[in-house]
């Protein structure tokens, strides 16, 4: 994952885990020191003591980037269409094909109408299918995620 913030650059693994009902998610870097750890259990989000502000910062955008890209998903009756959305947690999503790339855009559904607009373009693989990795511009946060995943 590469996080853009501003004019500063992090690039680190995370790893992603469920244990249970609990998602454990590390953030780390070469030669593998941890930036940052979370557990998300429903809609609470804990820290560890250690981890300061802007790693919690941190660890927190790189929790959005992966819930946005990789976790939320369309209703099943949504997902045969070209074109679907959705509305989930205040957000109106709209999931469509732009040039033959999957793309993604959340906007607030109610509430300030001249948000940011949160967008997500997803990489198309070598054999022409997409999802392996995709690059998240959350405005509203003030971040630009880059995901490349491993592992589904």
């Amino acid at each position: 994952m590469r996080l853009t913030v501003g004019s500063r650059e992090v690039g680190f693994d995370a790893i992603a885990q469920r244990r249970g009902e609990a998602l454990h998610v590390v953030g780390l870097v070469l030669p593998g020191t941890r930036l940052f750890a979370l557990r998300q259990e429903g809609e609470t989000i804990s820290f560890g003591a250690e981890e300061g502000r802007t790693m919690r910062a941190l660890g927190a955008w790189a929790l959005d980037a992966l819930h946005r890209g990789v976790w939320i998903e369309p209703d099943e009756d949504e997902t045969e269409n070209a074109e679907s959305s959705w509305l989930r947690h205040g957000e109106e999503i709209t999931e469509s094909i732009v040039e033959g790339r999957r793309r993604r855009i959340f906007k607030r559904s109610a509430g300030r109408r001249d948000a940011p607009v949160i967008s997500i373009d997803y990489r198309l693989n070598s054999d022409g299918t997409g999802g392996a990795a995709y690059t998240v511009r959350n405005p509203q946060c003030g971040y630009e995620a880059v995901v490349i995943l491993l592992d589904g």
